[in-house]
């Protein structure tokens, strides 16, 4: 069985800590050893996209889409493949839904494109379940406001932008709704991450009975 999940929502909206949280609960209450994929990143290809990507000036919206899909063809052919094979726990940080609402909505690429492209990328590897931490865009900005973490091409993107790519996640999540569990990102922490893990739970049911 494929064991496959992803998290998704816009910056800041705290999918990063509860992929965190999950792992060291999966490993303390179960034993499981989780395998993190963030992307862009991953294998060493990959990771040089992130770096041009996140920190490289002037990238025309049609190179980024280009690279974002680049990056995700290697990850799915060097790493996820592999990792599904050999029956283990994997969680995504972002994924197909991160293009379509980021560039198809934010870009305004459309949906068409975008799922063409997927499709090619990801040669029908797609996550079982995907977790999107639904938060405003005011939201969005009032903590990237107070963050401390070191900023990158994505912190200068319009206001607008962000909200075409917040209508995008709702859009997607209302389209898949078998695969999409949307949870309200602005509860407090602890309760988002017990209620990830109890659908985490019952979904690898088989796996963590097997401890």
């Amino acid at each position: 069985m494929q064991r496959l999940i992803s998290f998704e929502g816009l910056d800041y909206s705290g999918k990063t800590s509860q992929i965190r949280l999950l792992e060291q609960s999966l490993k303390k209450k179960f034993n499981k050893e989780v395998q993190i994929i963030r992307e862009p990143g991953g294998p060493a290809i990959s990771e040089l996209i992130r770096e041009i990507l996140l920190h490289h000036e002037g990238i025309n919206s049609i190179t980024e889409l280009l690279l974002y899909q680049a990056s995700r063809a290697q990850v799915v052919s060097e790493t996820l493949r592999p990792l599904i094979d050999e029956n283990e726990l994997v969680i995504l940080d972002r994924y197909i839904d991160s293009t379509t609402a980021y560039q198809g909505y934010g870009r305004h690429f459309g949906c068409e494109l975008i799922e063409r492209l997927n499709k090619l990328s990801t040669q029908g590897v797609m996550p079982k379940k995907t977790f999107y931490l639904d938060i405003s865009v005011d939201t969005m900005c009032e903590r990237k406001a107070s963050a401390t973490r070191t900023k990158d091409r994505w912190d200068l993107v319009s206001r607008e932008f962000y909200d075409r790519t917040h209508q995008g996640y709702l859009a997607i999540a209302k389209s898949n709704p078998d695969r999409v569990i949307t949870i309200d990102g602005t509860k407090d922490m602890m309760k988002i991450h017990d209620l990830i893990l109890n659908h985490v739970k019952e979904l690898w049911k088989d796996f963590m009975e097997s401890v």
